[in-house]
């Protein structure tokens, strides 16, 4: 229905009617018509200057996605990376980062900064703030990709807070921390076993907090499918990586957009996933299920290899071992049916070294075994050279009898002028606080009991 002021303006004469519809369309129609914003004049745009942190094959996959998104994105990229590494014994070797590689085929510059002089790190222009300049400019943007180390405040401050941008490979709040494509495959996301919210793969985009790993606001996510089932580390390094560098790209050309949409993660859901450690790689075998022990070889093997103890059956004496096991898991043999867990049987029909889990339906096949310091055998002809004595068993140690190697001498720990020790007896196979207790099977017939 049209106002009083448009229906006395049809008496009118076309020039008044004109006017009248000049005077009161605003107010007649405002309700249909849009009105334009102006544009936030802080606003960032493209293309972006990118100080990129990083220095593994991770890295390399996100700087490339980058790279390949053109000119019209990126502007001046540099490049950071710690410094070479001498490696191997007595340092013949020099471990070169793979990114440092990468950026000088891509015509990138390099700069080789130890992670703990970073405060006093010049950073070059123009992420170096100008003379009278409050606030960074908002074309400039920090891109760190599993660089581990924290940036300090002298270089984060150099750009706006939401400009300092970290890619991480899950769905955070889930597994922070320095191997969350470790965790990830240990605890079966990678294999589809956890179906609950952010359980899954994934990777993040989210703001460098200050001071504290991987708890920035997020600015996107991204759920992603295995690549295959039972995805080794290397595999699953290049999926995620390659995907990260992609919302990365995505995220940069809706930066504005994205940074006002920016959320803060919920502290309750977050989960950690620490650094891999030489006893990360320790097989609790009377806790881990065969399925369990498999997916921490898929996920650690390649850095630190499985680790496991048993008593000699000869010398009563511990003795360590690092395994590598097989990706397919057997069902268990009529033989370990009522064994221990731990025990170790080689199955001839199969012709693998099967060792007794947590679980009593399969049991994990051992590929190949070697002493702290020997040589990698199969573990066929392991088990064959163990000497064992008459219809006993190998046990591996799952701590529940409190075995712990005994403690020797060191030729390197002597000095010249003291008397060369006497080598320790052997040490008995069962501590003192529980030799009242039965002994495990393996043991019964030891010499040493």
């Amino acid at each position: 229905m049209l106002c009083s002021a448009r229906r006395g303006a049809t008496l009118l004469s076309r020039e008044l009617r004109a006017e009248c519809y000049a005077g009161h369309a605003r107010r007649c129609f405002s309700s249909t018509r849009p009105v334009a914003r102006k544009p936030d004049p802080g606003a960032p745009k493209p293309p972006y200057n990118v100080l990129f942190f990083g220095a593994d094959f991770f890295s390399c996959a996100v700087l490339k996605e980058l790279w390949e998104a053109g000119s019209d994105l990126i502007g001046k990229t540099v490049v950071v990376v710690p410094p070479e590494q001498k490696t191997g014994r007595k340092g013949a070797q020099t471990y070169v980062p793979p990114l440092k590689t990468l950026a000088q085929q891509l015509d990138f510059q390099v700069e080789e900064v130890p992670p703990a002089e970073l405060k006093e790190w010049v950073i070059p222009r123009p992420w170096r703030t100008t003379t009278g300049a409050q606030i960074p400019d908002s074309e400039n943007v920090i891109v760190t990709a599993s660089y581990g180390h924290m940036l300090p405040l002298e270089v984060l401050n150099k750009v706006q807070q939401l400009n300092a941008l970290n890619v991480h490979p899950s769905i955070l709040p889930r597994w922070r921390g320095a191997a969350p494509i470790q965790y990830a495959i240990m605890k079966g996301d990678a294999d589809g076993v956890n179906t609950g919210e952010g359980e899954q793969l994934g990777v993040t985009v989210q703001e460098l907090s200050r001071g504290a790993f991987d708890k920035g606001r997020i600015l996107a996510q991204k759920a992603v499918p295995s690549p295959v089932s039972q995805p080794g580390y290397f595999t699953l390094e290049g999926h995620l990586a390659r995907e990260g560098g992609l919302l990365l790209v995505d995220v940069l050309r809706n930066f504005h957009a994205r940074q006002l949409a920016a959320s803060p993660q919920d502290p309750a859901k977050a989960t950690l996933a620490p650094k891999i450690t030489k006893e990360s790689a320790n097989i609790k075998w009377n806790l881990q299920s065969a399925r369990e022990i498999e997916r921490l070889n898929r996920a650690i093997g390649h850095q630190e290899p499985l680790r496991g103890h048993y008593v000699s059956p000869s010398t009563a004496a511990m003795i360590t071992v690092q395994m590598r096991l097989s990706r397919n898991i057997y069902p268990l043999p009529d033989q370990l049916k009522d064994a221990l867990p731990g025990v170790v049987f080689y199955d001839k029909s199969k012709k693998v070294v099967l060792v007794r889990c947590a679980d009593a339906e399969e049991a994990v096949a051992i590929d190949q075994i070697k002493k702290d310091s020997g040589i990698w055998v199969f573990g066929k002809d392991w088990y064959n050279g163990i000497k064992k004595l008459d219809g006993q068993q190998l046990l591996f140690d799952t701590d529940e009898w409190g075995y712990r190697p005994s403690v020797g001498w060191r030729k390197k720990d002597w000095k010249k002028d003291v008397k060369k020790p006497e080598a320790p007896p052997p040490p008995h196979p069962v501590p003192p606080h529980l030799r009242d207790r039965p002994l495990p099977p393996h043991l019964k017939n030891s010499p040493a009991a």
